[in-house]
Protein backbone atom coordinates (compact mmCIF):
# COMPACT_ATOMS: atom_id res chain seq x y z
CA UNK A 1 0.00 0.00 0.00
CA UNK A 2 2.67 2.02 0.85
CA UNK A 3 4.53 1.63 -2.78
CA UNK A 4 1.45 2.26 -4.21
CA UNK A 5 0.87 5.70 -2.47
CA UNK A 6 3.94 6.85 -3.30
CA UNK A 7 3.49 5.83 -6.90
CA UNK A 8 0.51 7.73 -7.14
CA UNK A 9 2.68 10.45 -5.56
CA UNK A 10 5.27 10.12 -7.83
CA UNK A 11 3.16 10.18 -11.20
CA UNK A 12 1.19 13.35 -9.82
CA UNK A 13 4.45 14.99 -9.23
CA UNK A 14 5.65 14.22 -12.36
CA UNK A 15 2.04 15.34 -14.22
CA UNK A 16 2.01 18.34 -12.08
CA UNK A 17 5.72 19.44 -13.62
CA UNK A 18 4.89 19.13 -16.83
CA UNK A 19 1.63 21.21 -16.74
CA UNK A 20 4.45 23.76 -15.08
CA UNK A 21 6.41 23.46 -17.95
CA UNK A 22 3.86 23.96 -20.45
CA UNK A 23 2.34 26.46 -18.59
CA UNK A 24 5.68 28.16 -18.51
CA UNK A 25 6.54 27.63 -22.67
CA UNK A 26 3.00 29.48 -22.95
CA UNK A 27 4.28 32.63 -21.16
CA UNK A 28 7.34 32.21 -23.05
CA UNK A 29 5.71 32.22 -25.94
CA UNK A 30 3.24 34.95 -25.43
CA UNK A 31 6.36 37.25 -24.77
CA UNK A 32 7.81 36.66 -28.20
CA UNK A 33 5.17 38.79 -29.90
CA UNK A 34 2.99 41.93 -28.55
CA UNK A 35 -0.90 41.13 -28.00
CA UNK A 36 -2.59 44.22 -29.61
CA UNK A 37 -5.39 44.99 -27.03
CA UNK A 38 -8.08 47.80 -26.40
CA UNK A 39 -8.35 49.79 -23.79
CA UNK A 40 -11.16 47.34 -22.04
CA UNK A 41 -8.88 44.73 -22.73
CA UNK A 42 -5.83 46.42 -20.66
CA UNK A 43 -8.07 47.05 -17.87
CA UNK A 44 -9.24 43.62 -17.40
CA UNK A 45 -5.42 42.61 -17.91
CA UNK A 46 -4.75 44.87 -15.15
CA UNK A 47 -6.98 43.32 -12.17
CA UNK A 48 -4.98 40.67 -10.28
CA UNK A 49 -6.14 37.41 -10.02
CA UNK A 50 -6.56 36.35 -6.12
CA UNK A 51 -6.38 32.50 -5.08
CA UNK A 52 -8.13 31.13 -1.98
CA UNK A 53 -5.66 30.40 0.82
CA UNK A 54 -2.60 30.91 -0.91
CA UNK A 55 0.05 34.29 -0.69
CA UNK A 56 -1.29 37.20 -2.81
CA UNK A 57 1.89 38.02 -5.54
CA UNK A 58 2.91 41.59 -4.73
CA UNK A 59 2.84 44.74 -7.44
CA UNK A 60 6.10 46.00 -9.15
CA UNK A 61 6.95 49.58 -7.38
CA UNK A 62 8.71 52.88 -7.85
CA UNK A 63 7.79 52.37 -11.51
CA UNK A 64 9.64 54.92 -13.79
CA UNK A 65 9.64 55.77 -17.67
CA UNK A 66 12.17 57.97 -19.79
CA UNK A 67 11.88 59.12 -22.94
CA UNK A 68 14.97 60.10 -24.83
CA UNK A 69 14.94 62.48 -27.63
CA UNK A 70 14.64 60.14 -30.14
CA UNK A 71 11.67 58.71 -28.40
CA UNK A 72 12.96 55.77 -26.69
CA UNK A 73 11.13 54.95 -23.56
CA UNK A 74 13.01 53.48 -20.41
CA UNK A 75 10.96 52.08 -17.82
CA UNK A 76 12.66 50.81 -14.49
CA UNK A 77 10.98 49.77 -11.30
CA UNK A 78 11.75 48.00 -8.43
CA UNK A 79 10.56 44.24 -7.54
CA UNK A 80 12.14 42.15 -4.24
CA UNK A 81 9.90 39.05 -3.90
CA UNK A 82 11.93 36.30 -3.35
CA UNK A 83 9.10 33.46 -3.85
CA UNK A 84 8.67 31.69 -7.83
CA UNK A 85 7.53 33.85 -9.77
CA UNK A 86 7.17 33.84 -13.57
CA UNK A 87 7.98 37.68 -14.62
CA UNK A 88 6.12 40.64 -15.84
CA UNK A 89 3.49 41.63 -18.36
CA UNK A 90 4.10 45.30 -19.50
CA UNK A 91 1.38 47.18 -21.60
CA UNK A 92 1.62 49.90 -23.35
CA UNK A 93 -1.05 52.11 -24.04
CA UNK A 94 -1.69 55.05 -26.75
CA UNK A 95 -5.36 56.57 -27.57
CA UNK A 96 -7.41 53.10 -27.55
CA UNK A 97 -4.71 50.93 -28.77
CA UNK A 98 -1.78 48.90 -26.55
CA UNK A 99 0.43 46.19 -26.63
CA UNK A 100 1.48 43.94 -24.00
CA UNK A 101 5.03 42.10 -23.64
CA UNK A 102 6.00 39.69 -21.24
CA UNK A 103 8.90 40.65 -19.76
CA UNK A 104 11.68 38.01 -17.85
CA UNK A 105 11.52 37.91 -14.39
CA UNK A 106 15.21 38.86 -13.81
CA UNK A 107 14.74 42.42 -15.55
CA UNK A 108 13.84 45.36 -13.55
CA UNK A 109 14.01 47.52 -16.88
CA UNK A 110 12.35 47.55 -20.61
CA UNK A 111 13.36 49.78 -23.49
CA UNK A 112 11.36 50.39 -26.55
CA UNK A 113 10.57 52.88 -29.51
CA UNK A 114 7.85 54.88 -28.95
CA UNK A 115 5.69 54.59 -32.35
CA UNK A 116 4.28 58.50 -32.51
CA UNK A 117 5.68 61.97 -31.86
CA UNK A 118 3.96 64.50 -29.04
CA UNK A 119 1.39 61.57 -28.11
CA UNK A 120 0.38 60.87 -24.31
CA UNK A 121 1.44 57.04 -23.40
CA UNK A 122 0.10 54.88 -20.17
CA UNK A 123 2.51 52.07 -19.40
CA UNK A 124 1.18 49.19 -17.05
CA UNK A 125 3.59 46.79 -15.19
CA UNK A 126 2.62 43.42 -13.30
CA UNK A 127 3.64 40.44 -11.65
CA UNK A 128 2.40 37.07 -12.92
CA UNK A 129 3.38 33.69 -11.40
CA UNK A 130 3.55 30.54 -13.20
CA UNK A 131 0.19 29.74 -12.64
CA UNK A 132 -1.39 32.64 -14.47
CA UNK A 133 -1.75 34.59 -10.91
CA UNK A 134 -1.50 38.73 -11.62
CA UNK A 135 -0.32 41.35 -9.22
CA UNK A 136 -1.80 44.47 -9.06
CA UNK A 137 -0.43 47.19 -11.43
CA UNK A 138 1.62 50.14 -11.07
CA UNK A 139 1.41 52.81 -13.88
CA UNK A 140 3.61 55.44 -15.40
CA UNK A 141 1.99 57.92 -17.72
CA UNK A 142 4.64 60.44 -19.78
CA UNK A 143 4.68 61.95 -23.19
CA UNK A 144 6.26 61.58 -26.29
CA UNK A 145 8.79 64.13 -27.70
CA UNK A 146 7.65 65.95 -31.08
CA UNK A 147 9.26 65.84 -34.02
CA UNK A 148 11.55 68.72 -33.99
CA UNK A 149 11.85 70.84 -37.31
CA UNK A 150 14.46 71.80 -39.32
CA UNK A 151 15.01 75.56 -39.37
CA UNK A 152 13.86 76.85 -42.84
CA UNK A 153 15.11 80.46 -44.16
CA UNK A 154 17.64 81.23 -41.80
CA UNK A 155 18.93 84.85 -42.67
CA UNK A 156 21.60 87.02 -40.73
CA UNK A 157 21.26 90.28 -41.46
CA UNK A 158 23.96 93.12 -40.36
CA UNK A 159 22.10 96.28 -38.37
CA UNK A 160 24.67 98.06 -36.88
CA UNK A 161 28.12 97.95 -35.71
CA UNK A 162 27.13 95.89 -32.91
CA UNK A 163 24.11 93.68 -34.25
CA UNK A 164 23.05 91.10 -36.01
CA UNK A 165 19.34 90.63 -36.84
CA UNK A 166 18.67 86.66 -37.67
CA UNK A 167 15.32 85.68 -39.26
CA UNK A 168 13.94 82.49 -40.01
CA UNK A 169 10.84 80.78 -41.18
CA UNK A 170 9.14 78.09 -38.70
CA UNK A 171 6.07 77.16 -38.03
CA UNK A 172 7.45 75.72 -34.37
CA UNK A 173 4.92 76.66 -31.49
CA UNK A 174 7.99 75.95 -29.23
CA UNK A 175 11.09 77.70 -28.46
CA UNK A 176 14.47 78.43 -30.79
CA UNK A 177 17.86 77.98 -29.66
CA UNK A 178 20.74 80.42 -31.10
CA UNK A 179 24.29 81.26 -30.81
CA UNK A 180 26.32 83.64 -32.22
CA UNK A 181 30.01 82.59 -32.82
CA UNK A 182 33.26 84.58 -33.98
CA UNK A 183 36.90 83.43 -34.21
CA UNK A 184 37.67 86.24 -31.97
CA UNK A 185 34.95 86.66 -29.40
CA UNK A 186 33.27 84.17 -26.69
CA UNK A 187 29.82 83.20 -28.26
CA UNK A 188 26.45 84.68 -27.56
CA UNK A 189 23.65 82.53 -26.84
CA UNK A 190 19.70 83.05 -26.38
CA UNK A 191 16.57 81.33 -26.25
CA UNK A 192 13.56 82.67 -27.63
CA UNK A 193 9.86 81.64 -29.04
CA UNK A 194 10.13 80.09 -32.23
CA UNK A 195 7.17 82.23 -33.47
CA UNK A 196 8.96 85.63 -33.24
CA UNK A 197 10.80 84.84 -36.30
CA UNK A 198 13.53 87.65 -35.35
CA UNK A 199 15.82 88.25 -33.05
CA UNK A 200 18.58 91.03 -32.62
CA UNK A 201 22.02 90.01 -31.09
CA UNK A 202 23.51 93.01 -29.43
CA UNK A 203 26.59 93.80 -27.73
CA UNK A 204 28.70 92.31 -30.44
CA UNK A 205 32.50 93.15 -31.77
CA UNK A 206 32.34 95.97 -35.00
CA UNK A 207 33.02 94.85 -37.90
CA UNK A 208 33.50 91.16 -36.71
CA UNK A 209 32.24 88.04 -38.77
CA UNK A 210 30.01 85.25 -36.64
CA UNK A 211 28.73 82.02 -37.48
CA UNK A 212 25.04 82.33 -36.43
CA UNK A 213 23.20 78.96 -35.66
CA UNK A 214 19.44 78.46 -35.02
CA UNK A 215 17.73 75.02 -33.74
CA UNK A 216 14.33 74.21 -32.80
CA UNK A 217 14.37 73.41 -28.70
CA UNK A 218 11.57 71.20 -26.67
CA UNK A 219 11.08 70.63 -23.11
CA UNK A 220 9.22 67.34 -22.56
CA UNK A 221 8.89 65.22 -19.32
CA UNK A 222 11.98 67.48 -17.63
CA UNK A 223 13.79 66.80 -20.90
CA UNK A 224 15.14 69.45 -23.46
CA UNK A 225 16.09 68.16 -26.65
CA UNK A 226 17.36 69.91 -29.62
CA UNK A 227 16.79 69.49 -33.52
CA UNK A 228 19.41 69.69 -36.08
CA UNK A 229 20.65 73.31 -36.31
CA UNK A 230 20.79 75.75 -39.17
CA UNK A 231 23.96 78.08 -39.74
CA UNK A 232 24.28 81.37 -41.44
CA UNK A 233 27.36 83.75 -40.86
CA UNK A 234 26.75 87.52 -40.92
CA UNK A 235 28.98 90.45 -40.12
CA UNK A 236 28.67 93.60 -37.79
CA UNK A 237 28.82 96.79 -39.94
CA UNK A 238 31.40 99.86 -39.14
CA UNK A 239 29.22 101.74 -41.12
CA UNK A 240 27.26 105.35 -40.56
CA UNK A 241 23.59 105.31 -39.79
CA UNK A 242 21.25 108.08 -41.67
CA UNK A 243 20.50 111.30 -39.58
CA UNK A 244 17.08 113.78 -38.76
CA UNK A 245 14.76 110.70 -40.07
CA UNK A 246 11.27 112.14 -40.70
CA UNK A 247 8.08 110.35 -41.34
CA UNK A 248 4.74 112.59 -41.85
CA UNK A 249 1.17 110.70 -42.51
CA UNK A 250 -1.22 112.31 -44.36
CA UNK A 251 -5.07 112.01 -44.02
CA UNK A 252 -5.00 109.17 -46.30
CA UNK A 253 -2.38 107.40 -44.55
CA UNK A 254 0.70 107.73 -47.02
CA UNK A 255 3.88 107.97 -44.76
CA UNK A 256 6.29 110.15 -46.42
CA UNK A 257 9.85 109.10 -45.02
CA UNK A 258 12.89 112.12 -45.37
CA UNK A 259 16.41 111.72 -43.62
CA UNK A 260 20.00 113.20 -44.16
CA UNK A 261 23.12 111.71 -45.24
CA UNK A 262 26.67 113.57 -44.35
CA UNK A 263 28.69 111.77 -47.13
CA UNK A 264 27.16 109.08 -49.52
CA UNK A 265 30.69 108.91 -51.33
CA UNK A 266 31.15 105.40 -49.30
CA UNK A 267 28.02 103.88 -49.70
CA UNK A 268 26.11 102.66 -52.38
CA UNK A 269 22.54 103.73 -51.52
CA UNK A 270 19.87 103.18 -48.94
CA UNK A 271 17.39 100.41 -47.59
CA UNK A 272 14.16 101.70 -46.33
CA UNK A 273 11.94 99.45 -44.38
CA UNK A 274 8.06 99.82 -43.40
CA UNK A 275 7.15 96.96 -40.84
CA UNK A 276 4.06 96.51 -38.91
CA UNK A 277 2.96 93.52 -36.79
CA UNK A 278 4.67 90.70 -34.68
CA UNK A 279 5.12 88.44 -37.59
CA UNK A 280 7.88 90.43 -39.19
CA UNK A 281 5.35 92.05 -41.76
CA UNK A 282 7.49 94.23 -44.01
CA UNK A 283 7.64 96.08 -47.19
CA UNK A 284 11.27 97.56 -48.38
CA UNK A 285 12.53 100.05 -51.36
CA UNK A 286 16.27 99.93 -52.16
CA UNK A 287 17.21 103.64 -53.39
CA UNK A 288 20.59 104.99 -54.85
CA UNK A 289 22.79 106.78 -52.55
CA UNK A 290 21.46 110.15 -54.27
CA UNK A 291 17.56 110.30 -53.12
CA UNK A 292 16.71 110.69 -49.26
CA UNK A 293 13.40 110.43 -49.49
CA UNK A 294 10.51 107.93 -50.20
CA UNK A 295 6.85 106.92 -49.57
CA UNK A 296 4.66 103.97 -48.51
CA UNK A 297 1.15 103.69 -48.45
CA UNK A 298 -0.38 102.16 -45.10
CA UNK A 299 -2.35 99.40 -45.39
CA UNK A 300 -4.05 99.09 -41.81
CA UNK A 301 -6.38 101.59 -40.70
CA UNK A 302 -4.69 102.34 -36.83
CA UNK A 303 -1.98 100.40 -37.11
CA UNK A 304 1.48 101.15 -35.43
CA UNK A 305 4.01 100.60 -37.90
CA UNK A 306 8.08 100.86 -37.48
CA UNK A 307 10.31 102.60 -40.26
CA UNK A 308 13.70 102.73 -40.56
CA UNK A 309 16.28 103.53 -42.96
CA UNK A 310 19.83 102.32 -43.03
CA UNK A 311 22.99 103.11 -45.37
CA UNK A 312 24.47 100.00 -47.29
CA UNK A 313 27.91 99.17 -49.09
CA UNK A 314 28.42 96.28 -52.03
CA UNK A 315 31.32 95.40 -54.20
CA UNK A 316 31.96 92.84 -56.67
CA UNK A 317 33.40 90.54 -54.22
CA UNK A 318 31.14 90.98 -50.56
CA UNK A 319 27.74 91.33 -49.66
CA UNK A 320 25.83 94.52 -48.83
CA UNK A 321 26.62 95.52 -45.66
CA UNK A 322 24.30 97.67 -43.78
CA UNK A 323 24.64 100.75 -41.23
CA UNK A 324 22.83 100.94 -37.88
CA UNK A 325 19.21 101.45 -38.40
CA UNK A 326 17.57 104.94 -37.73
CA UNK A 327 14.21 104.19 -36.77
CA UNK A 328 10.60 105.85 -36.40
CA UNK A 329 7.64 104.92 -34.89
CA UNK A 330 4.25 106.18 -36.32
CA UNK A 331 0.35 105.28 -35.99
CA UNK A 332 -1.62 105.01 -39.48
CA UNK A 333 -4.95 107.11 -39.33
CA UNK A 334 -8.04 105.65 -37.77
CA UNK A 335 -10.77 104.17 -40.18
CA UNK A 336 -13.00 107.24 -39.53
CA UNK A 337 -17.03 106.28 -39.77
CA UNK A 338 -19.32 107.81 -42.01
CA UNK A 339 -21.82 108.39 -39.24
CA UNK A 340 -24.51 107.80 -41.04
CA UNK A 341 -26.93 106.38 -38.37
CA UNK A 342 -27.00 109.77 -37.01
CA UNK A 343 -30.12 111.34 -36.14
CA UNK A 344 -31.18 115.25 -35.02
CA UNK A 345 -34.47 116.20 -33.73
CA UNK A 346 -35.81 118.76 -31.79
CA UNK A 347 -36.40 118.12 -27.86
CA UNK A 348 -37.33 121.67 -26.82
CA UNK A 349 -37.85 125.52 -27.31
CA UNK A 350 -34.10 125.76 -27.42
CA UNK A 351 -32.59 122.34 -27.81
CA UNK A 352 -32.06 119.37 -30.70
CA UNK A 353 -30.36 116.47 -29.94
CA UNK A 354 -28.07 113.97 -32.03
CA UNK A 355 -28.13 110.70 -31.89
CA UNK A 356 -26.51 107.71 -33.59
CA UNK A 357 -25.21 103.92 -32.82
CA UNK A 358 -21.27 103.81 -34.80
CA UNK A 359 -19.35 103.05 -31.96
CA UNK A 360 -16.76 105.79 -32.14
CA UNK A 361 -14.41 106.93 -28.79
CA UNK A 362 -13.09 109.49 -31.09
CA UNK A 363 -13.78 113.10 -32.05
CA UNK A 364 -17.02 114.19 -33.82
CA UNK A 365 -17.47 117.38 -34.78
CA UNK A 366 -20.75 119.08 -35.17
CA UNK A 367 -21.71 122.61 -37.25
CA UNK A 368 -25.08 123.89 -36.80
CA UNK A 369 -26.51 127.03 -38.65
CA UNK A 370 -29.38 128.82 -39.16
CA UNK A 371 -30.50 131.87 -40.53
CA UNK A 372 -30.39 134.71 -39.36
CA UNK A 373 -28.25 132.99 -36.19
CA UNK A 374 -24.68 132.75 -36.42
CA UNK A 375 -23.78 129.26 -36.63
CA UNK A 376 -21.91 127.11 -33.65
CA UNK A 377 -19.27 124.56 -33.60
CA UNK A 378 -19.07 121.22 -30.79
CA UNK A 379 -15.94 119.24 -30.93
CA UNK A 380 -17.21 116.07 -28.56
CA UNK A 381 -16.11 112.57 -28.08
CA UNK A 382 -18.05 109.77 -29.82
CA UNK A 383 -18.44 107.50 -26.75
CA UNK A 384 -21.84 108.98 -25.13
CA UNK A 385 -23.57 108.22 -28.77
CA UNK A 386 -25.78 111.52 -27.70
CA UNK A 387 -24.99 115.14 -27.82
CA UNK A 388 -27.54 118.18 -27.11
CA UNK A 389 -27.46 121.25 -28.56
CA UNK A 390 -29.19 123.89 -26.73
CA UNK A 391 -29.46 128.00 -26.00
CA UNK A 392 -31.17 127.92 -29.92
CA UNK A 393 -33.79 130.15 -31.24
CA UNK A 394 -37.23 128.71 -30.81
CA UNK A 395 -39.32 126.97 -33.83
CA UNK A 396 -36.37 127.20 -35.84
CA UNK A 397 -35.16 124.83 -38.48
CA UNK A 398 -31.49 124.36 -38.39
CA UNK A 399 -28.89 122.69 -40.30
CA UNK A 400 -26.69 120.42 -38.70
CA UNK A 401 -23.12 119.34 -40.54
CA UNK A 402 -21.26 115.92 -38.45
CA UNK A 403 -17.87 114.74 -39.28
CA UNK A 404 -15.39 112.51 -37.25
CA UNK A 405 -12.12 113.45 -36.79
CA UNK A 406 -8.81 112.67 -35.66
CA UNK A 407 -5.82 114.62 -34.62
CA UNK A 408 -2.98 112.98 -36.02
CA UNK A 409 0.66 114.35 -35.40
CA UNK A 410 -1.54 118.10 -34.83
CA UNK A 411 -2.96 117.60 -37.87
CA UNK A 412 -6.53 117.08 -38.17
CA UNK A 413 -8.17 114.27 -40.16
CA UNK A 414 -12.02 114.49 -40.58
CA UNK A 415 -14.51 111.41 -42.05
CA UNK A 416 -17.27 111.75 -44.81
CA UNK A 417 -19.36 115.02 -43.98
CA UNK A 418 -23.24 114.25 -43.56
CA UNK A 419 -26.11 117.01 -43.21
CA UNK A 420 -28.96 116.44 -41.31
CA UNK A 421 -31.71 119.20 -40.46
CA UNK A 422 -34.29 119.29 -37.52
CA UNK A 423 -36.15 122.50 -35.81
CA UNK A 424 -36.88 123.28 -32.35
CA UNK A 425 -39.54 123.68 -30.70
CA UNK A 426 -42.34 126.52 -30.45
CA UNK A 427 -42.92 128.38 -27.25
CA UNK A 428 -45.77 126.87 -25.09
CA UNK A 429 -49.23 128.92 -25.79
CA UNK A 430 -50.56 131.09 -22.57
CA UNK A 431 -53.63 130.32 -20.60
CA UNK A 432 -56.72 131.38 -22.58
CA UNK A 433 -58.38 134.04 -20.73
CA UNK A 434 -62.45 135.66 -20.03
CA UNK A 435 -63.74 132.29 -20.59
CA UNK A 436 -67.30 132.58 -21.32
CA UNK A 437 -69.31 129.30 -21.75
CA UNK A 438 -73.59 128.10 -21.35
CA UNK A 439 -75.25 125.39 -22.73
CA UNK A 440 -78.18 126.11 -24.85
CA UNK A 441 -81.13 124.05 -26.03
CA UNK A 442 -80.02 121.83 -23.71
CA UNK A 443 -77.35 120.14 -25.14
CA UNK A 444 -75.28 122.29 -27.11
CA UNK A 445 -71.57 124.05 -25.16
CA UNK A 446 -71.15 127.51 -26.24
CA UNK A 447 -67.55 128.65 -24.94
CA UNK A 448 -66.34 132.04 -26.34
CA UNK A 449 -62.55 133.69 -24.90
CA UNK A 450 -59.46 135.50 -25.38
CA UNK A 451 -55.65 135.54 -25.47
CA UNK A 452 -53.11 137.12 -23.38
CA UNK A 453 -51.91 140.38 -25.64
CA UNK A 454 -49.09 139.69 -27.86
CA UNK A 455 -49.45 135.74 -27.93
CA UNK A 456 -50.01 133.27 -30.44
CA UNK A 457 -51.23 129.60 -30.85
CA UNK A 458 -51.71 126.98 -33.20
CA UNK A 459 -55.01 126.35 -31.91
CA UNK A 460 -57.56 125.56 -29.15
CA UNK A 461 -59.12 122.31 -27.87
CA UNK A 462 -62.26 122.34 -25.51
CA UNK A 463 -62.50 119.03 -23.93
CA UNK A 464 -65.62 117.65 -22.07
CA UNK A 465 -66.19 114.48 -20.11
CA UNK A 466 -68.91 113.08 -18.13
CA UNK A 467 -67.01 111.77 -14.71
CA UNK A 468 -70.09 109.40 -14.43
CA UNK A 469 -70.21 107.29 -17.83
CA UNK A 470 -66.79 108.61 -18.81
CA UNK A 471 -68.32 110.15 -22.22
CA UNK A 472 -65.66 112.07 -23.98
CA UNK A 473 -66.15 115.15 -26.46
CA UNK A 474 -63.33 116.82 -27.69
CA UNK A 475 -62.80 119.47 -30.48
CA UNK A 476 -60.00 121.27 -31.75
CA UNK A 477 -60.12 124.22 -33.26
CA UNK A 478 -57.79 125.39 -35.81
CA UNK A 479 -56.75 128.44 -37.99
CA UNK A 480 -58.81 130.84 -36.01
CA UNK A 481 -58.74 134.80 -35.17
CA UNK A 482 -60.54 136.92 -32.64
CA UNK A 483 -62.91 136.79 -31.13
CA UNK A 484 -62.35 133.13 -30.30
CA UNK A 485 -65.57 130.69 -29.82
CA UNK A 486 -66.85 127.09 -30.61
CA UNK A 487 -69.83 125.27 -29.99
CA UNK A 488 -70.13 121.70 -29.27
CA UNK A 489 -72.71 118.80 -28.90
CA UNK A 490 -72.96 116.74 -26.00
CA UNK A 491 -74.50 113.97 -26.77
CA UNK A 492 -76.02 112.84 -23.36
CA UNK A 493 -79.05 114.91 -22.77
CA UNK A 494 -78.97 114.49 -18.63
CA UNK A 495 -75.66 115.40 -17.60
CA UNK A 496 -73.02 117.11 -15.49
CA UNK A 497 -69.55 117.59 -17.50
CA UNK A 498 -66.03 118.49 -15.73
CA UNK A 499 -64.55 120.59 -19.56
CA UNK A 500 -61.39 122.34 -20.20
CA UNK A 501 -60.39 124.88 -22.62
CA UNK A 502 -56.55 125.71 -23.96
CA UNK A 503 -54.61 126.40 -26.59
CA UNK A 504 -51.79 124.44 -28.51
CA UNK A 505 -48.49 125.10 -30.86
CA UNK A 506 -47.87 122.89 -33.54
CA UNK A 507 -43.34 122.84 -33.89
CA UNK A 508 -41.67 122.34 -36.85
CA UNK A 509 -41.89 118.44 -37.01
CA UNK A 510 -45.61 118.08 -36.22
CA UNK A 511 -45.65 117.62 -32.47
CA UNK A 512 -48.19 119.39 -30.58
CA UNK A 513 -47.26 121.79 -27.12
CA UNK A 514 -50.14 122.08 -25.09
CA UNK A 515 -50.77 125.46 -22.77
CA UNK A 516 -51.94 125.75 -19.32
CA UNK A 517 -55.90 124.39 -19.03
CA UNK A 518 -58.84 126.37 -17.90
CA UNK A 519 -61.26 124.20 -16.17
CA UNK A 520 -64.88 124.49 -16.07
CA UNK A 521 -68.56 122.69 -15.55
CA UNK A 522 -71.52 122.46 -17.50
CA UNK A 523 -74.85 120.54 -17.10
CA UNK A 524 -77.53 119.48 -19.62
CA UNK A 525 -81.04 119.59 -19.17
CA UNK A 526 -82.27 117.55 -21.81
CA UNK A 527 -84.72 120.32 -22.95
Amino acid sequence: ALVSVMASRGIAFRLSAVSLVLLVLGNECAGVSAKRQTRKERGQADKPTEAIGERHLPAPTNLKVEVSCDNIYNATWDYDFEANFDGFMGTLCHKDECATTHIDYKDREFTRRLPSHNSSYTFTLYAIDSQGRRSDSDVAEFTSFPKLPHVQGLTVNSTSPTELQVFWLSEWGQNMRLSACSKTAPCVNTTVPARNQTHSFKGLEPGTTYEVSAQTVVTVNNRTCEGEPAKKSGTTLQLEPPKNLTVDVSCGNDAHIKWTYDDVEPINGFFVMLCHGREAQCENKTLPNDQTECSFRLPDYNATYNVSVRSYRQTLFTDKTYSKPVQETIVSLPELPEFDDIVVTGVSETALVATWTTKWDGEITFNICSMPEECQNHTILGTPRKHTFDQLASNTTYRVRAQSQVTLQKKKCRGHLQERSASTFTERPGEVRNVQHSVENGTILQASWELPEKASASGFTVKCEDPQTKYTESRDVFDQKPPYRVSVALQESVANFNCSLFAFNINATGGRLDGPKYDFSVATDGI
